[in-house]
């Protein structure tokens, strides 16, 4: 059964983070069934010092009802825009940190160009500030809650700032935080004003992956 058949503004967005097909494969099977929305990682071992599934090891994804978006931790995003069009990608997450500071705007258009949403990723260290210049060109803007790479860590506190910040900043932006998200953390989140949450290994790596979906969509609300 498919829980968030509808979109809301609070919203969990189950996350595929694997480094082989075999471990992809089974993660898929899993949450397709119980989410519409699926995100899925990739990583080249630059951007991030791991790597994960590749892109040719993905099964094209227009066979599935699922929305899925890409989040792209890897130094040249701009040359996946198009194969990722391809696989049945609808978002593109990539990092502010990866792109020169004037090829965010050029990139966000060409994916908006492919009929694809960009949503710009800011790593924990990174200051809120640094992207007020281009809310205009997002309709999201996702606050990573770890240091990208790799699962089961903690969220860092310094973020909850960074979210505060920028909610003060823009009303209208709608704000997505992936990495160390806890049904604690996500009651926190909410109350700060953010609007959506990927949930990694909490999910996927549960023995019941349904029934903390709901855990932790629950303590969203």
């Amino acid at each position: 059964m498919i829980i968030n058949k509808q979109r809301h503004m609070e919203e969990v967005i189950p996350t595929i983070l694997s480094f082989n097909k075999r471990v992809f494969s089974s993660k898929l099977e899993k949450l397709r069934k119980i989410s519409n929305e699926i995100q899925i990682d990739f990583m080249d071992k630059k951007f991030v010092p791991t790597k994960s599934v590749a892109l040719e090891e993905v099964p094209s994804l227009n066979r599935y009802k699922n929305v899925f978006e890409a989040h792209l931790m890897v130094e040249n995003p701009d040359e996946w825009v198009t194969p990722l069009k391809e696989k049945g990608f609808s978002r593109i997450i990539f990092h502010y940190e990866a792109v020169k500071k004037k090829e965010i705007i050029r990139l966000a258009r060409k994916i908006k160009r492919q009929g694809m949403e960009p949503i710009l990723a800011i790593n924990p260290g990174t200051r809120a500030e640094n992207i007020y210049a281009y809310l205009s060109h997002f309709k999201k803007i996702l606050f990573l809650g770890v240091r990208p790479g790799r699962e089961h860590q903690k969220f860092k506190l310094v973020v909850y700032n960074q979210i505060r910040k920028l909610r003060e900043k823009n009303k209208k932006i709608i704000i997505q935080v992936d990495g160390g998200v806890t049904p604690e953390v996500a009651g926190k989140l909410r109350l700060l004003g953010a609007n959506i949450i990927n949930s990694g290994s909490y999910i996927s790596s549960n023995k019941n992956p349904e029934k903390a979906f709901k855990k932790i969509s629950e303590a969203f609300k």
